[in-house]
């Protein structure tokens, strides 16, 4: 628990410290679906150290993408940790299935729609631990805006997160 507090630590050490324009490593294309049907779309950065490595769950700001957390990706990297970066339902690529109108409802802030994007964490995570480099047991999420609330909420229903990093 010591060595994952130093790296928490260092994880919010980059939050201040990092530059704008840093290359992040090459990324893996992840598409996923939550129980209720949702497809979310992410950006998985894994390490390339031997071992179990903590996982960094990047989730946005109301009306960005994964695409933001580009600054932060190396920094996590260099402190040792696997990071996946997701869009959320209604944002960036992760609007399908049509039917759902998900772009639509984010615009019209429907609450339903906000509510449940805490299912898009739990695939998230899902999928996380069936990675081989991950270890399922130290996750932290970071969240900007609606993402602290996301954050938050799946804190408060997986007692297997252990930090919680919230930007506003």
């Amino acid at each position: 628990m010591q060595t994952f507090r130093r790296w928490i630590g260092a994880a919010l050490l980059a939050l201040v410290v990092t530059p704008d324009g840093i290359a992040a490593p090459a990324a893996t294309a992840v598409r996923l679906e939550t129980e209720d049907g949702v497809r979310i779309v992410g950006d998985f950065f894994p390490t390339t150290e031997r071992g179990q490595a903590p996982l960094a769950i990047l989730l946005h700001m109301y009306r960005h993408d994964r695409t933001s957390w580009k600054p932060l990706i190396e920094p996590l990297h260099q402190a040792g940790f696997a990071v996946l970066a997701i869009d959320l339902r209604g944002h960036g690529e992760s609007i399908a299935p049509d039917k759902m109108r998900l772009r639509e409802r984010v615009v019209q802030r429907a609450p339903g729609l906000f509510n449940a994007m805490h299912l898009d964490v739990a695939a998230a995570i899902e999928w996380a631990k069936m990675q081989g480099g991950v270890d399922g047991e130290r996750m932290v999420l970071v969240g900007a805006s609606v993402g602290c609330s996301v954050a938050l909420d799946v804190c408060a229903r997986d007692p297997g997160i252990d930090a919680v990093v919230c930007m506003t």
